[in-house]
């Protein structure tokens, strides 16, 4: 287990506004190929979001629904492969600053 480079994670903006599901801001991140199932990945404040509802991937997640403003903490899972390709994180919350 490692953790994911900074440079390996993008945030993907899209038609230049803000994106919503079902009226939550969302924010989509890439994560680039040679990660491998158990790696951590952290994103800080993802998007401005100010409070983290839900992540969306191949990964599992320390959301606690109570804390405003806080990093998330990803790990990813996987199947029985070694490493995995690249893959995209939709990570949903409220209030966008």
């Amino acid at each position: 287990m490692a953790s994911v480079a900074v440079s390996n994670i993008s945030q993907i903006a899209t038609n230049g506004g803000p994106l919503t599901i079902s009226g939550f801001p969302a924010v989509l991140y890439r994560i680039a190929s040679g990660q491998t199932p158990g790696d951590t990945l952290t994103l800080t404040n993802p998007g401005g979001l100010r409070q983290v509802y839900s992540v969306v991937g191949p990964v599992s997640n320390d959301l606690d629904v109570a804390a405003v403003d806080a990093d998330v903490v990803l790990t990813i899972i996987g199947n029985t492969a070694a490493t995995i390709g690249q893959f995209d994180v939709w990570v949903m919350g409220t209030q966008n600053r």
